[in-house]
């Protein structure tokens, strides 16, 4: 019988906050952390079932791999209304901070992670266009959709729900539910419906701002309620495994590797961040399209066209890059012989 229980999760975000008000005392840290350990492998041995809040009798995937996250239903509350500052250089955010930006004619907005950290999708309008940005901390994806399908505009929130380790959210109008990874809907009336991925670039704030002066940031909903300064995945990136199930796997790369994921024309290719050397640009050919890759700092890249377009590329955990595209190649700069040195 699947476990059911959500107050052992050992997740450190908003997946967490069934069991933050639990928090275990400083001199009882060491059990704790053991004690998460173990429930940690008890949820990989016996993963948690969906529950019955969403039917799944029309599912593109097979539904056992739907699993609970731990927080239930909008449990992780998503953005409905975001809130936005102006952009005060050294004043609004730390230079290195990450923050997800898109642009859209001539309006740019930056989304800090460590907001998106704990609401993970955000309705919004950019440029007049209806967008959802998404944020998965467990795959480290950011990815930004345009909300209208099927000549409906939809709204998303935060299902509760898993996939490949990786957020499902749903809409509030047919509560199907979608895949930002997979870019469609894989359960509920909308099954197989597909989402557009619009170009989106995971970088530090002071890139962002010195590329787009005039952009706006997401505002903190409610500080009171959510300590925005911290953040709650620390411990689970610094650990190899994963607190839930996927399929298909490869160890091609470590599974939290970190890589630049690409798909063009329906083509996928993935570039270890450790080998793009920050600052210099790496041309390539994603199938018959020519494509420069460039690493801003050992977290951030994005790929331009030979217009020097932006492209819809992410950056994700090597693991959650192949179950989604497990045909990718994977690609690496040519290594530069070494110089025989002559005496």
């Amino acid at each position: 019988m699947p476990l059911r229980t959500t107050t052992i999760l050992p997740l450190g975000h908003s997946h967490q906050q069934s069991a933050i008000s639990n928090q275990p005392k400083p001199s009882f840290r060491r059990i704790a952390d053991c004690w998460l350990l173990t429930a940690g492998c008890l949820l990989v041995l016996f993963p948690l079932s969906a529950s019955a809040e969403f039917d799944l009798s029309q599912s593109v995937i097979p539904i056992e791999q739907i699993v609970d996250g731990g927080p239930p239903k909008d449990g992780i509350p998503a953005i409905l209304v975001p809130r936005f500052g102006p952009a005060a250089k050294g004043t609004t955010l730390p230079a290195d901070e990450l923050v997800v930006g898109v642009e859209e004619g001539h309006e740019a907005k930056a989304y800090p992670l460590r907001i998106l950290n704990w609401h993970e999708v955000v309705n919004d309008f950019v440029g007049g266009r209806p967008i959802a940005v998404t944020w998965c901390p467990l795959t480290h994806t950011a990815i930004a959709v345009d909300r209208r399908v099927g000549g409906q505009t939809f709204t998303f929130g935060v299902s509760g729900k898993l996939w490949n380790s990786h957020l499902l959210m749903y809409d509030h109008q047919t509560e199907s539910l979608w895949s930002p990874m997979a870019l469609s809907a894989v359960a509920g009336p909308q099954h197989g419906q597909a989402l557009i991925q619009l170009p989106a670039r995971l970088t530090t704030w002071d890139r962002w701002h010195t590329a787009h002066p005039t952009t706006v940031v997401l505002s903190p909903t409610d500080q009171t309620a959510r300590d925005y300064a911290k953040d709650p995945y620390t411990r689970y990136q610094s650990q190899r495994g994963l607190w839930f199930p996927v399929e298909p796997t490869s160890n091609r790369l470590p599974a939290k590797t970190l890589v630049f994921g690409l798909v063009v024309n329906g083509v996928a290719a993935a570039y270890p961040l450790a080998m793009l050397e920050a600052g210099a640009p790496m041309h390539d050919m994603v199938g018959d399209t020519a494509v420069t890759i460039q690493a801003d700092t050992p977290q951030t890249a994005r790929a331009t066209d030979a217009e020097g377009r932006l492209l819809p590329g992410i950056v994700a955990y090597w693991f959650a890059w192949y179950a989604f595209h497990p045909e990718t190649a994977v690609h690496a700069p040519a290594v530069q012989p070494t110089p025989e040195v002559v005496p």
